[in-house]
This record gives C-alpha cells, structure tokens and sequence, in this order.
C-alpha cells in the first residue's frame, strides 16, 4: 500500500526545474505508488514521457524486464 513517509513535499516545487528528457515507467497494478503520483510527476517534469506497463506491478525491470527494455530503447533512440 501507499506510504505517505516515502513522499517529500519538497519534490513538486523542484520537478519543473529539472529540464532532462525523462522516462517515466509505471506498472497498471502498482500496489505501492498510485499512477496518479507518476502523472503528478509527468505533469510536474517539463520533458517527461509516462508509460504505463499493463499487467506490471511496482517491479516493472523484474515483472515485465522486455517490455521494459523495449520502451527504454525507444526512448533513447
């Protein structure tokens, strides 16, 4: 479940600063960080790309590590 301790208040007045393209992966069933947070983060990050992995969880490199590697390659290419 969501742990409110995990989360710095700090860190949505500092994302928009940050002008690095960003690849943002997130697992449809994370049980541990709502999507709605890697939107917040998506939204926050001038240069961020959110893609959500179907059937992954919050480990998306140990549950799902091609899918994963294939968006990293497009990222990067």
């Amino acid at each position: 479940t969501w742990k409110p301790y995990m989360w710095d208040w700090r860190l949505p007045y500092l994302l928009p600063e940050v002008r690095t393209p960003t690849l943002l992966v997130w697992g449809d069933e994370d049980g541990v960080v709502p999507r709605s947070v890697g939107r917040q983060y998506r939204d926050a990050l001038p240069e961020a790309r959110l893609e959500v992995v179907e059937g992954a969880g919050h480990m998306v490199e140990v549950e799902r590590p091609s899918e994963l590697a294939a968006l990293v390659r497009a990222f990067v290419a």
